[in-house]
């Protein structure tokens, strides 16, 4: 089992993305996701990890992924390379009725 630490110091960038689903469809999109990062997440230069995670009310999949900085940055500053990986999800996906996507590079941990 793999561990994802989520840590300020840890240098990587992090992408979340929002998969806006029905209850109904929502278990279709998660699957869509893992089989997409079996398929193609070995091809995305810079790629460290990803988790998944659907919502209690079956509106949402979300996706936590992060990249190194350097390795991915051909992909993070090329739309049209962010584009082409983004479209090898999408017939997987097709159930989201939309979806939300933003990179990250800072990042704050509270710890009580």
């Amino acid at each position: 089992m793999t561990t994802v630490t989520i840590a300020p110091d840890a240098g990587v960038l992090t992408m979340i993305h929002t998969y806006h689903t029905e209850p109904g469809t929502q278990q279709a999109v998660y699957d869509g996701l893992l089989k997409g990062l079996e398929l193609y997440g070995g091809r995305m230069a810079g790629h460290l990890t990803s988790t998944i995670h659907r919502s209690l009310d079956g509106l949402r999949v979300t996706s936590y992924s992060q990249w190194d900085p350097v390795a991915s940055k051909a992909l993070f500053e090329d739309p049209a390379a962010l584009k082409e990986s983004l479209d090898w999800f999408a017939p997987l996906t097709a159930a989201a009725k939309g979806q939300d996507a933003h990179v990250y590079a800072e990042l704050s941990v509270y710890r009580p």
